[in-house]
């Protein structure tokens, strides 16, 4: 299957993530994928860590970088949303990601709002709530992802 994003296509990071969780089911269900992009999103896809998470026997072109922006940058650009893989069976992996949303939620509102002390514990929970469901219940061959 081919997927194609021509010059002036832009994503934003719903669709990116759908688009990765439909390319990773169907990898796993056998089918062959190739994904052709053009330069402005492969840069911004590269950044948010798309192809980081992207499994490695899917075509990319552009050829993808040895080493993506996202594993040079991660985590420095409190703006950025990157993307983080929840893998199956490895729950233990994934304990910094609750405490990342919540941290960027609490800075996306104190930007235009006063937000209580205990918002960002709140979210947290919530956070690691969903994350563990996510573990606990789907029963997912492959790996989810989180924008965070």
């Amino acid at each position: 299957m081919l997927f194609g994003f021509p010059n002036g296509c832009k994503l934003m990071i719903d669709v990116g993530m759908r688009i990765l969780s439909l390319i990773e089911q169907l990898h796993y269900a056998g089918k062959r994928v190739r994904l052709t992009f053009n330069l402005d999103l492969f840069g911004y896809l590269d950044r948010m860590g798309f192809f980081s998470v992207l499994s490695q026997d899917i075509e990319v072109f552009p050829k993808r970088r040895e080493v993506s922006s996202r594993d040079v940058y991660y985590g420095e650009n409190q703006n950025l949303v990157e993307i983080c893989p929840l893998p199956p069976g490895e729950a233990s992996g994934v304990h910094a990601i609750p405490g990342r949303l919540a941290k960027k939620i609490v800075g996306v509102l104190g930007q235009s709002a006063t937000v209580p002390k205990s918002f960002e514990n709140e979210m947290f929970t919530v956070f690691s709530d969903l994350i563990g469901n996510y573990f606990d219940h789907s029963e997912s061959k492959i790996s989810g992802f989180v924008a965070a």
